[in-house]
C-alpha cells in the first residue's frame, strides 16, 4: 500500500516511519493509493475523514494521531472508501503498568519498545514499569543484588522511544514496603522495621529514599512518579515499636508520607501512591475493601493535597462496589486515579473472563464518577509465568474504554486483531 503524507510535523516523523514498517505501507511522493493530510487541532480528540482518496487526520497530541492512523488503516482494510472517524477521549491518562519486580523478571528493553508500539496503535498514553530494587543505586551494591534491573541509560532510551508516540513513561517504585529483596541483606538492618518495610522516622531511611527517588526518576522526562507505599502489613510493629512504642498506623503513614513529600518537593516531583494503607489503618480487620470504614475530618485533613491516591481494585465485578469505593476515595482526595488489572498472575495464561468482567464494571463507573486517570496493572506474582504479550488484549480493552462509553467485545476483538495482528481468541 502506497500512501502520500502531507504536512507531517517533525514530532511525528520518527513514529510514523516505525508505523509504516509495522503496518506494511510505503510513504511516497509519487503514485499513491490514497493520501493523508495531517493537521493540528486545539480539540483533544481523534478525528479523521476520508473522501475521494484523500484523508485528513487532525490531532492535538501525538498519541491521538497514532490512534487515528490505526483507525484509518483499519477502515481502509475493511474496504471503506469514504468515512468519518471522531472519538472523544474519556480519560486524560490511560495506560498500563508492568511488574518486573515480584517475579524478578525484567522485561528486556527491546520488548518494552515492542509493547510501546502496540500501545501507540491502541491509543494508550501512559506506561509504568513497576520496580522495587530493579534500578541501580550508586554506592549501594546490595540494593537489587542478584536481581534483574535496568541502567539509567536503558530507561532513558525507553522513555525517548515512548515519547515518539506521545506515551508518557512514569517511574513506579516503592518507598515503604515490598523491599524484602534488598532489606534481607545485613547492610540495611539499621533502617529495617521488619523484613519487608523501611523504618519510619530513621534519618538513614530518608537518605536512602532520596537516593532511590533520584535514581528512579532521573531517566524520565516526566515530573510524575508513583512512590508505592502499599501493603505495609506490619507497619510500626517491628523495630519501630521497640524504639517508639505503639503508634497508630494512620499516624505513621502520615508522618512517613510528609517526610517523603519533602524530598519530592525538593526535586520538583508530583507523586501518586497506592491508597490501601489509609483504609487498612482505619479498618477494624486491617482490610482494604472494607465499606464500613469511617474517616474523620481530622484524618481527611491529614492527607496532603499534592499527592494523588491510586485506588487499586482487581477483584470486584459489580458496579455498586466501585461506586461506593470511588466515593470513599473522593472524600480523601479529589484527584483519585484508578488502577485495575489484566489477570496474568494466576498461571501460564491470562484470565480474560475475569479481566473483562472487572474492567467493564470498573471503567464504566470511573466514567460516570468523573475519574480522569486510569491504568491496567500486569502483575508478576509467583514467578511471572504468563507471557507479557498475552496481556495485550487487556490493554486493548482499556484503550476502547478510553474512547467509547461501553465498548462491546466484538469491537475490542476486532481492534485487537488489527492492532496486534493476531486473533483475540487464539
Amino acid at each position: 500500500m502506497k500512501i502520500k503524507f502531507t504536512n507531517v510535523p517533525d514530532e511525528l516523523k520518527q513514529g510514523l516511519a516505525i508505523m509504516a514498517e509495522e503496518f506494511g505501507f510505503c510513504m511516497t511522493d509519487g503514485d499513491f493509493d490514497f493520501a493523508i493530510n495531517v493537521a493540528q487541532s486545539d480539540k483533544d480528540n481523534v478525528y479523521a475523514k476520508m473522501e475521494n482518496k484523500v484523508c485528513t487526520i487532525r490531532y492535538s497530541a501525538k498519541i491521538r494521531f497514532f490512534r487515528g492512523l490505526s483507525r484509518v488503516l483499519e477502515s481502509v482494510q475493511d474496504g471503506k472508501e469514504s468515512f468519518v472517524i471522531e472519538e472523544t477521549p474519556l480519560f486524560d491518562m490511560n495506560g498500563a503498568m508492568f511488574d518486573i519486580a515480584q517475579g524478578n523478571a525484567a522485561i528486556k528493553p527491546k520488548y518494552i519498545k515492542r509493547i510501546i508500539v502496540e500501545m501507540a496503535k491502541m491509543g494508550l498514553n501512559m506506561l509504568m514499569i513497576y520496580t522495587e530494587d530493579n534500578f541501580v543505586l550508586e554506592n549501594r551494591p546490595f540494593f537489587g543484588y542478584m536481581r534483574g534491573k535496568y541502567t539509567e541509560e536503558e530507561l532513558r532510551d525507553c522513555d525517548e522511544f515512548a515519547d515518539l508516540f506521545g506515551i508518557e513513561m512514569i517511574p513506579c517504585m516503592q518507598t515503604l514496603a515490598h523491599l524484602y529483596d534488598s532489606l534481607k541483606w545485613p547492610v540495611f538492618s539499621e533502617f529495617r522495621d521488619d523484613n519487608d518495610t523501611l523504618l519510619v522516622g530513621h534519618p538513614e531511611t530518608y537518605k536512602m529514599i532520596e537516593e532511590m527517588i533520584v535514581a528512579s526518576t532521573k531517566p524520565f522526562k516526566t515530573k510524575r512518579v508513583h512512590i508505592g507505599m502499599d501493603e505495609a502489613m506490619h507497619l510500626g510493629l517491628g523495630k519501630y515499636l521497640a524504639v517508639n512504642g505503639y503508634t497508630p498506623k494512620y499516624e505513621i503513614m502520615i508522618e512517613h508520607l510528609k517526610r517523603v513529600l519533602e524530598i519530592l518537593n525538593k526535586h520538583g516531583l508530583k507523586p501518586m501512591i497506592w491508597s490501601d494503607m489509609f483504609f487498612r489503618a482505619v479498618s477494624k480487620t486491617n482490610a482494604y475493601y472494607d465499606t464500613s470504614v469511617v474517616f474523620t475530618d481530622e484524618m481527611k485533613e491529614m492527607i496532603p493535597d499534592n499527592v494523588q491516591l491510586v485506588y487499586w481494585d482487581y477483584y470486584h465485578d459489580t458496579k455498586d462496589f466501585y461506586e461506593k469505593y470511588i466515593d470513599l476515595h473522593k472524600t480523601l482526595n479529589d484527584s483519585t486515579v484508578f488502577a485495575g488489572a489484566v489477570w496474568s498472575w494466576i498461571g501460564y495464561g491470562t484470565n480474560y473472563e475475569k479481566t473483562f468482567r472487572t474492567t467493564d464494571a470498573a471503567l464504566e463507573v470511573c466514567k460516570e464518577k468523573g475519574i480522569r486517570e486510569v491504568f491496567a496493572t500486569i502483575w508478576g506474582d509467583d514467578g511471572t509465568e504468563a507471557n507479557v504479550f498475552s496481556t495485550l488484549l487487556g490493554l486493548q480493552l482499556y484503550a476502547e474504554h478510553g474512547y467509547a462509553q461501553k465498548p462491546d467485545r466484538e469491537t475490542v476483538f476486532k481492534r485487537f486483531e488489527f492492532c496486534c495482528n493476531t486473533s483475540a481468541k487464539a
